[in-house]
């Protein structure tokens, strides 16, 4: 507890120093930011993907190979598309997860507060 003298210091002051450093609730803050944008990434639709494949990639023939004109190319656009309510499904994981990180920092924010009731 830096700056308070121990002579001086309320209950309502040891609390308010407890719950603003303690190293706990900042990770519990941290994981309620990651939850955030895991529920943001869990609402968004699958990208498209574009492949490019080439085969009968020769260099040993004789005269040298022709890359353009000897070898197969194949373009593929490809599109996933989801059914039976998968990303509604996913969105409501990640508000649970949501959720239950926010509870946990209530809970820890209690139990810092409890140990420093007990202490005091």
């Amino acid at each position: 507890m830096i700056g308070v003298s121990l002579q001086g210091i309320t209950l309502e002051q040891a609390l308010q120093e407890a719950t603003s450093r303690h190293p706990l609730l900042s990770v519990s803050q941290s994981r309620i930011e990651s939850t955030t944008g895991k529920l943001h990434q869990a609402g968004l639709r699958p990208n498209p993907l574009f492949v490019y494949q080439t085969e009968d990639f020769r260099t040993w023939q004789s005269p040298g190979h022709r890359f353009w004109q000897d070898a197969d190319h194949f373009f593929y656009l490809q599109q996933t598309f989801e059914t039976a309510s998968k990303r509604t499904r996913r969105v409501d994981v990640a508000t649970a997860n949501q959720r239950r990180a926010e509870i946990e920092l209530k809970m820890q924010k209690q139990m810092i507060a409890a140990k420093v009731r007990a202490a005091f």
